[in-house]
């Protein structure tokens, strides 16, 4: 599917570039056409001014050299499309990380790789479903560095969450009270790519995440 995508896009722009150099060699030919006319019939006691007529050579062929370049802008492009595309792909069945809030709880279990830009004393750890709403949350300090934060999948109230989707929000001081920057990572296995929008897209576990935002790769268990 990403291959006919792919040729179906270069085909559109391989026609557009055809229809544009056709246009310009119309024009240029009639330009050609009337400056001969004007010249053949000119007055030879007030003969016409050739800066005019080169000034405007000059503009179409900077006309053409633009034409030129969008037809190899447009190639680039169509490559490096492609090149993605074929790349969202090899990442199905592989386990990944990428940068990202959210992921499912499955088996009573879910994890985050956060990473702290310093030690904090005291660090508040919650969990939001997907109506934003507060289902647990813990406090305590946190290291520097990287770390993984687990939940077991039960509620503030003891009971067992049911299976879904669950964002994790830090917010960590350190010991003067200074806010002490940490940023979140999902681990997953990749289930399949979306390629609707201008970069492609993973799906792990029913959340979209940007082909950018993947960090880590590795084999799936049992792949």
């Amino acid at each position: 599917m990403v291959d006919v995508a792919a040729v179906s896009s270069t085909t559109v722009n391989s026609t557009n570039d055809i229809a544009d150099r056709k246009l310009l060699a119309d024009n240029l030919d009639t330009f050609l056409q009337l400056l001969i006319t004007q010249l053949q019939n000119q007055d030879p006691l007030q003969p016409m001014d050739t800066n005019e007529f080169t000034a405007q050579l000059v503009q179409y062929s900077g006309v053409e050299q633009a034409v030129k370049s969008n037809s190899y802008l447009s190639k680039m492009v169509d490559a490096s499309t492609v090149s993605a595309s074929q790349m969202a792909v090899g990442y199905i069945g592989k386990l990944v990380t990428a940068d990202g809030t959210t992921t499912a709880l499955a088996d009573g279990k879910a994890q985050w790789a956060i990473n702290a830009q310093g030690a904090a004393s005291q660090a508040t750890f919650e969990i939001r479903d997907a109506s934003g709403a507060v289902v647990a949350s813990r406090t305590g300090p946190l290291s520097a560095g990287k770390s993984v934060y687990g939940w077991d999948g039960h509620l503030s109230t003891g009971q067992p969450a049911p299976e879904g989707l669950y964002t994790l929000t830090v917010a960590a001081r350190d010991a003067g009270g200074a806010t002490v920057p940490v940023s979140t990572q999902i681990t997953g296995v990749v289930d399949g790519a979306d390629f609707d929008g201008s970069e492609p897209l993973l799906d792990i576990g029913g959340i979209k995440v940007k082909l950018s935002s993947i960090s880590q790769v590795s084999q799936a268990a049992g792949g």
